[in-house]
């Protein structure tokens, strides 16, 4: 529905335009525009009947249109003509969005028609097969609409065409994001549809957490390239070989059984997802006996199959004498492995989850042209909140993944003056994530030097009942709090509900520190406890340097303008709050205080890759957040003194 607003909106604009023309002229490209909007209506109305033959022609014909609209504006340097030349010149760029939103439609209703050679139905299979050239002349596209876009503007413009271009950059906002990321999805495309690649895919129960979502318990071996999609294998994780010659240790002060090394499925320590999956991939090219080679990895979790089966319905379990739905998967699921089936073999248990596997990704690699939109809608979603997880290594592949939600890499964008990200990973194995609730507040305290004096409480509620009965009843968290290089440590406290009563409880408690963080960053480090019934407050102050920074912030592509890109002599600090893919979306508040005398003017939030904005306030000299943590965001804030 976008595009076609986008589509609608060029057509009405060069309409309007028309209405400028003088004589035959004006009459000609009036008419043209008029043409070009009523084939471009009938495209979609025919597309979203799936007549995809009439929906192609009618295409062909609107992009004909705008291409005739473009070129009645005659040669460039009736451009130089004061007042003329400036319409000619915003009708000129409107026809050329619509041209080639135009071509992006076709090549898309191509794409969907050569997939059906494969089949009446034409499944994702089929369409990836073809897509490679269709997917990069659309890419094409879009590049070629994200390079006109910036160019528009109001000045100088008669009414009737001002209010066009402005309906054309209200329609286009939404798409900046894609627009953005277009020349990383060209390189996608191109790396995964050159050749086949392997990935592995290895899926994350968040119910035992762990830093980029979940414990690995299950993982397979998927084929994808212009071959197609395949599932190769899925198996229990401990299918792997046990032993490998990388010798890789936890990072300080984690812990888990009494192994030196990390295993494979206990690799995923890292909040940056690119680092966890250099640690995986070193573990899995050292295993003996040696496995199959693989490209790069793929992770879901809990998350990603529950949003699945809300689309998709619920899989028939019958060797479990089980139905799986969206709303009934993750309990289920749950007592069915840990508690219903907790005296059969491992092998046994994960079976449970590798036939449910296996029964989505089947469904998922026939998705129709009808499901694929809404598919994909999802996935992306996923992505956005870290619930889907994408690394390779090929370093221009993976470069073009960091620019997009899917590299889950939290590489600060720039200009960012603090970072936060806190991690609490189930230190102590067990599925008590479950029924454990969490929140951050913090309080930023800005001075007048530059830095800036912090407070985070992190508070820990766990349910009083006992979901699951297996292992411990209790939570034993590892925690990581990501921070800016620099940052001290300057006091640390824990106020809880209750005391442990055993030495594991006792054990899992250690005294906060300050830590390297992955990508040259700082972390506290703590191990803590969080009883059945019990409420945890953990709180720690900090100093973070250069936390207020005079003049303008850096301006980010494809993000929300903000007054510190303005460079009015104004100061600025920008936040970066980083999510761990978790079971809830965890709120977080945050305020800003100015230094005395010092006066906020303006403050913003938004979602990292997606842009979309989260509420924020300010009453001059504080500016305030709260949220739940669903994607990193970035918070904006713009200062001036007296």
């Amino acid at each position: 529905m976008k595009r076609r607003t986008v589509w609608v909106a060029a057509v009405g604009g060069i309409a309007t335009a028309a209405l400028l023309g003088i004589g035959a002229w004006g009459w000609q490209l009036q008419a043209s525009a008029t043409s070009g909007r009523s084939a471009l209506t009938e495209g979609m109305s025919a597309l979203k009947s799936s007549d995809l033959t009439t929906a192609r022609a009618d295409f062909t014909k609107a992009q004909a249109e705008f291409d005739r609209s473009g070129a009645l504006t005659g040669p460039v340097w009736l451009q130089s003509i004061p007042f003329l030349g400036r319409q000619l010149e915003a009708v000129d760029q409107l026809a050329e969005i619509g041209s080639e939103g135009s071509s992006a439609a076709i090549q898309v209703i191509d794409l969907m028609d050569a997939s059906k050679a494969g089949g009446p139905d034409g499944s994702v299979n089929d369409i990836i097969k073809v897509a490679k050239p269709y997917l990069l002349s659309a890419l094409g596209s879009f590049n070629r609409i994200a390079a006109v876009a910036p160019q528009l503007s109001t000045d100088g413009l008669a009414p009737p065409l001002a209010d066009a271009v402005q309906t054309m950059q209200d329609t286009l906002a939404p798409l900046e994001p894609l627009f953005a990321q277009s020349d990383a999805l060209t390189t996608m495309v191109t790396y995964l549809l050159d050749q086949d690649h392997r990935f592995l895919l290895v899926s994350q129960n968040n119910a035992e957490l762990r830093a980029t979502g979940g414990f690995m318990g299950s993982m397979g071996w998927v084929k994808a390239g212009p071959s197609g999609l395949k599932l190769e294998k899925y198996q229990n994780v401990y299918s792997l070989p046990w032993t490998s010659t990388a010798h890789v240790k936890r990072p300080p002060g984690a812990r888990m059984g009494s192994w030196k090394n990390l295993a494979f499925w206990d690799a995923n320590w890292w909040l940056d997802f690119p680092t966890s999956t250099n640690t995986m991939l070193t573990i899995y090219d050292g295993l003996t006996p040696k496995q199959r080679s693989v490209d790069g990895v793929i992770a879901i979790d809990l998350v990603t199959v529950k949003a699945l089966l809300a689309e998709f319905g619920p899989i028939e379990l019958p060797a479990f004498h089980k139905t799986i739905t969206a709303k009934n998967m993750i309990p289920t699921l749950s007592r069915l492995v840990t508690q219903d089936l907790a005296t059969a073999s491992v092998d046994t248990r994960k079976d449970i989850l590798r036939a449910l596997s296996e029964a989505l990704l089947t469904k998922i690699m026939n998705v129709t042209p009808d499901r694929l939109v809404p598919t994909a809608q999802i996935l992306a979603q996923m992505a956005n909140e870290k619930h889907l997880q994408f690394s390779v290594r090929d370093a221009q592949a993976q470069a073009a993944l960091s620019t997009l939600a899917l590299g889950a890499t939290i590489t600060p964008p720039q200009g960012m003056t603090d970072q936060l990200g806190v991690v609490n990973v189930l230190n102590w194995p067990s599925k008590l994530n479950f029924g454990m609730h969490k929140s951050a507040d913090y309080q930023v305290s800005l001075n007048e030097s530059g830095s800036a004096t912090t407070t985070l409480a992190l508070t820990y509620v766990k349910d009083k009942e006992r979901l699951l009965s297996v292992g411990r009843d209790w939570f034993g968290g590892y925690l990581r709090v990501y921070r800016p290089a620099g940052t001290t440590l300057d006091a640390a406290s824990s106020k809880r509900s209750m005391k442990p009563v055993n030495h594991q409880q006792r054990s899992a408690e250690t005294k906060p520190a300050m830590a390297s963080g992955e990508l040259g960053g700082a972390a506290i480090t703590q191990g803590y406890s969080v009883l059945l019934g019990e409420t945890r407050t953990l709180t720690f102050t900090n100093t973070v340097p250069n936390a207020l920074v005079a003049g303008a912030a850096p301006a980010l592509p494809a993000q929300p303008a903000t007054p510190t890109s303005a460079g009015d002599g104004s100061f600025h600090y920008r936040l970066y709050v980083m999510r761990q893919a978790d079971l809830e979306d965890n709120p977080i508040s945050v305020t800003v205080t100015a230094p005395a005398g010092w006066k906020i003017t303006s403050t913003a939030a938004w979602q990292r890759y997606s842009s979309t904005v989260v509420e924020t306030a300010t009453d001059g000299t504080t500016a305030t957040m709260s949220t739940p943590l669903a994607a990193d965001l970035i918070m904006d804030v713009t200062l001036v003194k007296g």
